[in-house]
């Protein structure tokens, strides 16, 4: 047993050689990749993409503004882009 007092998940800090805008974007890449066109009523595919690179533009500057990344930040993100 260790005597080391545990952290929730929401006051965990991340760890900080990653860089969460190049991770962010990244992940974006990797989801526009995933969409298949054939798998979409026509043009549906091309908003789906349109909008996760939008997302990805406004989570970007937004972390560049704030200088950190963390769990009220990334909600309040997601709550002003699809208001």
């Amino acid at each position: 047993m260790s005597s080391k007092p545990k952290t929730s998940p929401q006051n965990r800090k991340p760890p900080a050689n990653r860089n969460l805008t190049t991770d962010i974007l990244d992940t974006i890449t990797d989801l526009i990749g995933k969409i298949r066109t054939e798998q979409f009523v026509d043009g549906v595919d091309q908003m789906l993409r349109d909008n996760l690179e939008n997302f990805g533009k406004a989570s970007d500057s937004w972390i560049s503004d704030k200088k950190k990344y963390d769990k009220p930040l990334r909600n309040e993100v997601v709550v002003y882009y699809y208001k």
